[in-house]
């Protein structure tokens, strides 16, 4: 990363995806390794493994917004440090917000099954044609 502030090339990009493949690869697996057995299996939550693959996903096209035109501006080094602090915030406050979602999920699968129920208990009505017909204009 130093060379390329005084020669210009590519390993600057080079060195940030390999540091994140690295990252993920071989700090995680060795974390893995060095758990104690009574830990083992490890189990990792959905919500902290889906928040971990959107902000991944994130970061790429940030850094995609970022590299596409060949030169990073203040503008751009800015949205890049709001976006770590962004990251920070929603890791430390996730228990707060994997619990808002799991509420909310509750709330969705309530509605869902009424709207159903009311839906399926309307059904038989209009198979079978025991609506009045007054209604009709035919």
């Amino acid at each position: 990363n130093t060379i390329s502030i005084f020669h210009p090339s590519n390993i600057g990009v080079g060195a940030v995806v390999g540091g994140e493949v690295f990252n993920v690869l071989v700090i995680i697996g060795t974390a893995l390794l060095a758990t104690p057995d009574m830990y083992m299996p490890l189990k990792l939550g959905r919500f902290c493994f889906f928040r971990d693959v959107i902000f991944y996903m994130v970061s790429v096209g940030m850094l995609y917004w970022v590299l596409h035109n060949g030169s990073v501006s203040r503008l751009n080094a800015a949205v890049l440090l709001c976006g770590a602090v962004v990251y920070t915030l929603v890791v430390t406050y996730s228990a707060k917000i994997s619990a808002w979602f799991a509420q909310e999920r509750k709330f969705i699968r309530t509605a869902s099954r009424r709207f159903t129920q009311a839906r399926l208990s309307f059904m038989p009505k209009v198979l079978t044609g025991a609506f009045d017909a007054a209604g009709d204009d035919d």
